[in-house]
């Protein structure tokens, strides 16, 4: 009988000019939260990155407490991160870095065009010294004759590139940089090991999670020395009024509301930052994420606390690697009035 109603049904559709046809399901790595589960976690980590542990419970309560702007959570609230976020495996697909999900399809192809661009100017030979093992559920991509990589690496390596040409980060003996946004301490991790003379890298998040997660990863990376992880509710006795060299912001300014880009800004101008780098989710706009969703030009802000526009540029300077990949992010670099 169905299959009598599906010939039916089709016969209906063909005098109309159509057909019927089967499509394949989407691969669910494109469309979904993941992570790579066969590599091992360290040891202890799983007893320490659970969502009970005493000291994530402790964040949790006093960024709830915490009034400042920054606080106000437009994406990243519980039940958001509760779908994408499996804390032991933070480094899969998920809040923080999209790695499948962010290209489409075929992943491979297009992380083995990201590398060959990326190699093509890479002096310091960071993609290789830099590295990348896996832990803790992060995708990797491997091509004989190259480094194993993933995301987490080849954006680091990227980023850092695009400061170190406009600021001379890696050769800057004693530099402070300000991440605002900074996640589990992804970028924080790879330049420290990139400029080992670097002076105080901050991490800042309005997310205890995320504080939690940076706290745990740059001790197991064993920048902890260089690296300082500030709780939301510290930054005004430990930042304000610190000497910045850099503050950063990667795909974090998108996911927030007009008023908490608004008190960071504040954080930035109050440390005298030098410079400001910004990379948006939605390639050539500034869009915030409001509390009902709407989505909020933000361009004019960075002018209101001293930081005009220098450089904007696209992550990839080749076209062709950015239509290939389907990456089109750009970065936004703002200097300081006067500075």
């Amino acid at each position: 009988m169905a299959q009598w109603l599906k010939d039916q049904a089709r016969a209906l559709v063909r005098r109309a000019g159509y057909d019927l046809v089967r499509t394949a399901r989407p691969d669910p790595l494109y469309v979904e939260p993941s992570f790579d589960a066969q590599t091992e976690l360290p040891p202890g980590a799983t007893e320490k990155l659970r969502p009970n542990h005493p000291r994530l419970l402790e964040l949790r309560e006093r960024y709830a407490r915490c009034g400042v702007p920054m606080g106000q959570r437009t994406m990243w609230r519980p039940q958001y991160l509760e779908s994408e976020l499996t804390l032991a495996r933070f480094r899969g697909d998920n809040s923080y870095v999209w790695q499948f999900r962010n290209i489409g399809d075929d992943a491979r192809f297009k992380y083995f065009v990201y590398l060959r661009d990326l190699e093509s100017r890479d002096p310091r030979n960071l993609v290789t010294t830099l590295g990348e093992d896996g832990l803790f559920g992060c995708w990797t991509f491997e091509y004989p004759g190259h480094p194993t990589v993933s995301r987490d690496l080849l954006d680091s390596v990227n980023e850092i590139y695009f400061l170190n040409r406009h600021t001379g980060v890696l050769d800057q003996p004693g530099a402070v940089v300000l991440d605002i946004g900074a996640g589990y301490g992804r970028l924080a991790h790879r330049l420290v090991k990139a400029a080992p003379g670097l002076g105080t890298y901050i991490c800042v998040d309005a997310v205890a999670e995320s504080t939690f997660l940076c706290e745990y990863y740059t001790r197991f990376r064993g920048v902890a020395d260089t690296v300082d992880v500030v709780p939301l509710d510290e930054i005004d006795a430990r930042i304000i009024g610190q000497p910045v060299d850099i503050a950063v912001n990667v795909h974090s300014f998108s996911e927030m509301s007009t008023a908490a880009i608004e008190g960071w800004l504040e954080v930035v101008a109050a440390t005298g930052a030098h410079w400001l780098l910004v990379v948006p989710n939605d390639n050539e706009q500034l869009l915030t994420f409001e509390d009902d969703g709407e989505r909020k030009d933000f361009s004019a802000l960075p002018a209101r606390y001293g930081y005009e526009l220098t450089a904007n540029e696209p992550i990839f300077p080749d076209p062709t690697v950015r239509q290939i990949t389907n990456m089109n992010y750009q970065f936004f670099l703002y200097r300081r009035t006067g500075a």
